[in-house]
């Protein structure tokens, strides 16, 4: 962990608020969150914060939601990440977000 607190920016891009958002871990390279909520629906939060940041997708290679993306953030840096459904359920999503070191 970074500091004391969670802080939710990481490489210019933050974790979308959705439902029952628990940030898991975070440091300077990772940060990983769950949330109870349909995958279809983080997707959506998702793109609408990555338009609002001014962050392009990169590549895509991600089926019916699940899988990764990589982007470049406004600052141009290329954040990676992963969305993926909790045990098979389809209304528990993990999300990570991480970059290269």
């Amino acid at each position: 962990m970074i500091t004391g607190e969670k802080v939710e920016d990481f490489h210019g891009l933050v974790m979308p608020p959705g439902e029952e958002k628990k940030i898991l871990y975070q440091s300077q390279h990772r940060m990983i969150a769950t949330y109870a909520m349909a995958v279809e629906a983080l997707d959506h939060e998702l793109k609408h914060i990555l338009e609002k940041r001014g962050s392009i997708i990169k590549e895509d290679s991600r089926r019916n939601c699940c899988g990764q993306l990589e982007v470049v953030t406004k600052g141009n840096k290329v954040v990676h990440m992963m969305m993926d459904k909790c045990s098979g359920s389809s209304q528990f999503v993990q999300l990570r977000y991480w970059v290269d070191f």
